[in-house]
Formats: C-alpha cells, structure tokens, sequence
C-alpha cells in the first residue's frame, strides 16, 4: 500500500490508466468497427481516443513514472496531440499535480489551455465506512446481464435530467461493465429504479486499487438517499474484493462530494483539465 503522496498519487494515475485502456478494448468488442483506440506513451503513460468530442479519451500518467527522462515531454505531447488532431479531436490530459514540473513546462509551451478542474478523492481500507444513511425504501443490488439494458438507461437519464441520453454516452456505461473486474449497480427505490453506478478494479504492484464511477440519480429521487445508498453498495463491493485503495472523481462542488467525504474518503489532490484544439 503506498504512504507517500507521490507513490500514492502514482497509484491512481496509473489505475486510472489501466481503466482507460481497458475501456478501448470493451469498446472494440462491443463493436468491433468502434473508431476507439489507443497510444502509448511511454511507460505508464496513454493516450486514448474514442469518438471526437467523446468524455473519455485524453492523456494520462504522462510525468509520473520515476525513471520518465524530462526532454521527452516535450515529443510525448507532440504524438499524443498528432494522435487526437489526426482524428479531428482535441488533445486533452488531467494534470495530476505532482507530476513532474518539466510536464508544466511541456505543456504551456505547446498552447495548452485550461478547461476545467477535478477533485480525486481517496481512502484506505481503514477509512471507510459501508453504512452510509439511506432510506429502507431503497434498495441496490448487482446489474446482472439481461438488466444492463436497463442500468445503462437509468445512468445517462441521471446525467441528462431525466431524458435520454445520447448513443454514445450508453455505450460508456455498455463497455463498462464488459470490462474485467467491473460492477454495476442499481438502486431502486419504491421498487423503481432510481440511480446507477459502477466500479472497476485493478492489481498494481503495491495495491489493488478499486475506482467508483458513473454514479447518477434520476431527477425525481434526488436528495433522498440514493447516492449514499449506491456509494455504500460499491465500497462493500470493492472491500469483499481486496481492494486496499480505492479511488473516486468529481467535479468540484458537486453535491455528491458530500457523501464521498462523509464515506471517508479524503481530497487527494486536484487536477487541472488541459486542453489542446486542433489547428
């Protein structure tokens, strides 16, 4: 289990580049003509591209590895930002704030703008709590096969107000769960369904690293409990699986921070979203 904030931070990166790639591969299999691809950048570090404009693709792990030699930032960027604009996409990377500082550099000399922000919280075994509050008339339980259908609606309605979402946001949550050591979950309430969410989990060197994502509530089950409920569902999922770290994301602000936090998962850093257009 890393301690430090480096190798802790270096865990996730990597995990979560570990999850993008393998998204690419659920992807491909789903549909095997899927446009949806990656590049390597040298060590642990990725770039993954799925459709133009697609929430997914970007750069990670870029300037975590120890052994990563500085001057090849520079030609790093350079491929991943042929790779996005040959495909008509922006060039995109969440900064993880203890990359190295010759990255910073990298990046504002090629044009890098800033789009946005996001919080990556963490927490140990021993942080957690599994009994997040949440109403009896709540119930989640695992997505089996002949509900992903189902499961995926009930996601992207989440995310989109209720109405239905686009094609390519259900084949996220649809190559999600094909990917290995993934789960879904479904939360009902009076015996409707209410919200969805899901984990993956992944083996590194020093730690099984599970990540939550895709958490979402339907607009009429808002602020009753479901979040909490799929948020406890999940962590329980990822302990009775070994997992020693697990990992969540967020927009700044958003009110499911607050269950995060009150779950026991504590701010690990924030990254900047970087932005690259093509020319």
């Amino acid at each position: 289990m890393p301690h430090t904030a480096i190798d802790i931070a270096r865990t996730i990166e990597f995990a979560l580049a570990r999850q993008s790639s393998a998204m690419v591969d659920a992807f491909r299999r789903v549909d095997p003509a899927s446009p949806a691809c990656l590049v390597p950048l040298g060590g642990h570090a990725l770039a993954t591209f799925f459709l133009p404009r697609h929430p997914l693709g970007r750069i990670h792990a870029l300037g975590l590895d120890p052994d990563d030699p500085a001057p090849q930032f520079p030609e790093a960027l350079d491929h991943a930002a042929d790779f996005y604009h040959a495909r008509a996409a922006e060039a995109r990377i969440d900064l993880c704030p203890l990359a190295a500082p010759a990255l910073v550099e990298a990046l504002a000399s090629r044009g890098f703008r800033l789009s946005s922000f996001l919080n990556v919280f963490s927490a140990s075994r021993t942080d957690l709590s599994t009994s997040l509050d949440h109403p009896p008339a709540i119930s989640v339980s695992p997505v089996e096969p002949d509900q992903l259908e189902a499961w995926a609606d009930t996601i992207g309605r989440g995310f989109h107000q209720g109405e239905p979402a686009p094609g390519h946001l259900l084949d996220i949550s649809r190559a999600a769960l094909r990917c290995e050591h993934a789960a879904g979950f479904l939360a009902r309430l009076d015996a409707k369904p209410a919200g969805g969410g899901a984990l993956s989990l992944f083996s590194l060197p020093d730690a099984r690293v599970a990540i939550l994502f895709g958490g979402s509530t339907l607009p009429w089950a808002r602020r009753r409990g479901v979040q909490a409920a799929l948020l406890s569902a999940r962590i329980r999922h990822a302990l009775d699986h070994g997992a020693d770290l697990l990992v969540v994301q967020s927009t700044p602000g958003t009110d499911s921070e607050r269950n995060i936090l009150r779950a026991g998962f504590s701010l690990a850093y924030t990254k900047p979203v970087l932005t690259l257009t093509p020319p």
